[in-house]
């Protein structure tokens, strides 16, 4: 799978969904700054990410489809951990 970033400031998604995201998180008292990547909720209604205060979202674009893992119990056994 091909990701594609979209600058947030220009490109919103469309649907209310949860999306990986850039993000920059910034330390008001001594300036200082982090950029990270962070799986947000959009909402339509709202127009915005779901984002703590002194977090921006930067770029944007849809969750990877990453593979699920089984337990060691599952391989080994076939059986799940409860």
């Amino acid at each position: 799978m091909v990701s594609i970033w979209n600058e947030y400031r220009k490109d919103k998604p469309k649907e209310s969904n949860d999306y990986l995201c850039v993000i920059l998180l910034t330390e008001f008292k001594g300036g200082d700054y982090v950029i990270e990547q962070a799986v947000l909720k959009y909402d339509v209604g709202t127009g915005g990410f779901n984002c703590d205060s002194g977090t921006a979202v930067l770029f944007w674009t849809e969750c990877p489809n990453l593979p699920s893992y089984l337990s060691i119990n599952e391989v080994l056994y076939g059986t799940k951990m409860e």
